[in-house]
Order: structure tokens, then sequence, then C-alpha cells
């Protein structure tokens, strides 16, 4: 009887090691795919000028946003686009270097 258990053991080891080895391979054939895909994306939007700002903390797209409370009701600002996670916002005039303004 532990005989049996431990060969089922050693059976079921050995068969968990492999499907681990197999999804480690999809794994890494999806990543490079995406990254391929990736790379594509980025490649086609190189030469078209960004309407949004890129927010400076974390690097999401920033949003036009328009203040609900406060003082500031009914003005627009940037707001990060990754809100609540980042709370990074910036005046509507401010843009970096070679980016427009909203259209």
């Amino acid at each position: 009887m532990l005989f049996r258990r431990y060969r089922q053991r050693r059976l079921f080891d050995r068969l968990a090691r492999e499907e681990a080895a197999r999804a480690d391979e999809t794994l890494a054939a999806a990543r490079s795919e995406l990254m391929a895909l990736q790379l594509d994306i980025d490649q086609g939007l190189l030469g078209k000028p960004r309407t949004h700002p890129i927010c400076p903390e974390c690097g999401a797209m920033m949003r036009v946003r328009t203040a609900r409370r406060t003082y500031r009701n009914g003005s627009q600002f940037w707001g990060c686009s990754r809100y609540p996670a980042c709370t990074v916002t910036l005046p509507l005039g401010a843009f970096p270097a070679g980016v427009s303004g909203p259209r």
C-alpha cells in the first residue's frame, strides 16, 4: 500500500513538472508574440503627432477631466487615465515639448 502511494506521488510530481515546462514554453511564446505586436503598434504610431500628454508618474495617457467640486467647479484639467491608482493632474495648457493641444 505504501509503495503504491509512493509511485502515485512520483508520477504526479513528474506530470506536474512536465505540465509546468509546457506552460512556461507557451507563456514565452505568447510574450514574444505580444512584444512583436507592441513593436508593430509603436512603429506605426511614430510618425503621428500625439494629442494627449503622457503622465510623468506612471506613463499612461492623460485625459481631459472636468472638476466637479470645490471652487474650481467646471474648470478642465489633464488627469491620469489610471485614476484612482495614479492621481497626477496637470493644467489644461500644460503640454510637453512637441505635443499639440487637444482637438
